[in-house]
């Protein structure tokens, strides 16, 4: 499918194997080679080169949501700004459809110049005419190379080899398409940026390899019986007295440096008409980062909840806050409540969380 923020539909088929491990799956391996003027996956290693990267703060901001529940605005778009954004890899298009079924995983010959650093590792699906649709994406905080329960500090300028797993994925890649993979010490939506901005040193060649659950094709995939409709109660009888909006809005203000992501989520006020209840929720959520500074980092978050049956009306308002110095994680949240227009409930709470290198 072409890379898009919803899909009200999307194409695909069901598979069953007998056990997991399946059977049918072994491990196809690509190589991360560069010579300076082009990075390619390839079936075979070349000799290494050293290719030094600083990462976008903002790099992630085009990922989509953590986890989704199929609403507008929630999947990726169009990778290609991302991918222009870190290391890319690409390999030469596919001659037959490739099937993969679990986790991908990419192992890095890597240095980095600070003590505490991480690695985000993308990829991704490049078809014929250039678009780029995001198929799986993993993280490791590279000072839980060895344990999560004991991390250990990096020293700066020493290679490490590390393994980084992506996201569970079922996926066939199209003939006449390429896989992409992209490589950040930054992925700042889903992982809080390193206390100072890190320089990553890739060694390709052979300590740089793809490793993908390839899945080889078996008669009945695609004749599977149908699976029965869904069971669902019946739905309520509903009347929308002020519609819903999505909004998923990036700004650049070239000015002052800095880059935001602002996303509302305004479910619009519903009357049930069995009792005359009525619902309001609106959400709106800010992340603010000033590109070569991580310690401008911020996210914040409210929320207005509305509740209301004649003359009762109950509402709660949020705003929830998080920043972060070099040694601790800051997090101010306040919660008002309210009944009619009289404030019956007020409070006002923060949290100081030592980094850790967690």
């Amino acid at each position: 499918e072409p890379p898009a923020t919803f899909y009200g539909d999307r194409k695909g088929y069901w598979v069953a194997d007998p056990s997991w491990p399946s059977p049918y799956i072994s491990e196809q391996v690509l190589y991360l080679n560069s010579d300076r003027a082009a990075n390619t996956l390839g079936g075979n290693a070349m000799a290494s080169s050293e290719l030094e990267y600083s990462g976008l703060l903002s790099h992630s901001f085009q990922c989509g949501e953590w986890g989704n529940f199929g609403s507008k605005g929630e999947f990726p778009p169009d990778q290609r700004g991302a991918d222009g954004e870190c290391l890319a890899f690409t390999s030469a298009p596919v001659e037959e459809p490739t099937v993969i079924l679990g986790n991908p995983e990419v192992e890095l010959d890597l240095a980095v110049d600070q003590a505490n650093a991480l690695v985000g590792v993308r990829l991704c699906d490049v078809a014929p005419d250039g678009s780029s649709v995001l198929v799986s994406w993993g993280l490791l905080n590279l000072t839980h190379r060895n344990s999560h329960e004991e991390p250990e500090a990096l020293e700066p300028g020493k290679r490490y080899q590390v393994r980084v797993q992506l996201r569970m994925a079922g996926y066939e890649l199209a003939a006449g398409h390429r896989w992409r993979v992209g490589i950040s010490p930054t992925y700042t939506r889903h992982a809080w940026p390193s206390p100072q901005s890190v320089q990553l040193s890739l060694f390709t060649g052979k300590g740089c390899r793809l490793l993908l659950p390839r899945r080889s094709p078996q008669a009945g995939d695609q004749t599977l019986p149908a699976f029965e409709p869904a069971e669902i109660s019946p739905q309520l009888a509903t009347q929308m007295l002020r519609h819903s909006r999505r909004s998923h809005t990036v700004t650049h203000d070239h000015v002052e440096g800095w880059i935001s992501l602002e996303q509302v989520n305004d479910e619009g006020r519903m009357c049930f008409l069995d009792n005359g209840l009525e619902t309001d929720h609106c959400s709106k959520e800010t992340f603010r980062v000033r590109e070569g500074d991580p310690l401008s980092t911020s996210q914040s978050i409210q929320n207005k909840f509305e509740f209301q049956r004649g003359n009762w009306r109950v509402r709660i308002e949020t705003d929830s806050q998080m920043t972060a110095d070099a040694t601790h994680f800051h997090l101010s949240n306040h919660l008002d409540a309210y009944e009619g227009e009289t404030r019956v409930f007020s409070k006002s709470w923060n949290r100081v969380i030592p980094r850790h290198r967690v």
